[in-house]
């Protein structure tokens, strides 16, 4: 299965015993979904989408498929006013939005929520600011200072999601970039599935330099079975890419 589906997440819920059966737990992320969506596809008519659609609305969705099969020259148009009715009409400057940061082994974090601050005209790519609570920064060795924020840029169907975090009094403390699996919007929020590895800027001794952390993280759910090498190599990649001059602004 891991090798018909590039991003997909296998995790090993029970060992095999007296040669039974090992049970599995499986996440298919963004790119896992389109695959099903286009293997649907070739079976009976399905929308580009579909398998995150019925997430959100699956009776819904059920019905506007039923019409695409008597009609499929709509295809297309159906298409976009699913997409427009259950994911961009709920996008909006002002909004709260939830962060859904799952992690390979499965255990899910959310992010402290936000307010969306900008959209793109195509609502494909928004800002999104959180105000920070107590604690410390992720990777950057910096505690997290009263009225501390975070402003966050994400892209649909992006492996990246950056944070620059900021004092109370506006001045840049440090850059994050999470690599996760390609970014899936949501009515209320953003989900992806955080790959470990990722890279810093700020903090850390090394204020001016973009450093790769948590390296040894993702070499081991290659080896623990989540995921494939491939997909990891994909990851080492994008890191790579971020310590090279002039990173992603």
């Amino acid at each position: 299965m891991k090798n018909a589906f590039f991003d997909v997440v296998s995790r090993r819920l029970s060992p095999p015993e007296n040669k039974d059966t090992a049970i599995y737990d499986v996440e298919f992320p963004y790119l896992s979904k389109a695959a099903l969506d286009r293997i649907r596809g070739e079976v009976v008519p399905t929308l580009r989408g579909h398998h995150r659609f019925r997430i959100i609305a699956s009776e819904y969705v059920d019905l506007v498929e039923g019409e695409v099969g008597k009609y499929p020259f709509k295809m297309a148009k159906m298409e976009a006013a699913v997409r427009k009715r259950l994911v961009l009409d709920a996008l909006e400057e002002g909004k709260g939005l939830r962060i859904e940061h799952v992690k390979p082994e499965g255990s899910l974090i959310q992010l402290r929520g936000g307010e969306i601050t900008s959209l793109s005209a195509d609502k494909t790519e928004m800002i999104v600011r959180r105000v920070l609570g107590g604690g410390k920064y992720d990777g950057l060795g910096l505690i997290i200072e009263e009225g501390d924020y975070a402003i966050t840029r994400v892209k649909e169907g992006d492996w990246l999601v950056k944070h620059s975090y900021f004092s109370a009094a506006g001045g840049l403390r440090g850059q994050y970039w999470n690599i996760n699996t390609p970014v899936e919007f949501y009515p209320d929020k953003i989900r992806y599935v955080d790959l470990h590895v990722d890279v810093v800027l700020g903090g850390r001794g090394k204020p001016e330099i973009p450093e790769i952390i948590d390296r040894d993280q993702l070499e081991c759910l290659v080896v623990d079975g989540y995921i494939t090498e491939e997909l990891a190599n994909k990851a080492r990649e994008l890191a790579e890419a971020l310590t090279l001059p002039n990173p992603d602004e």
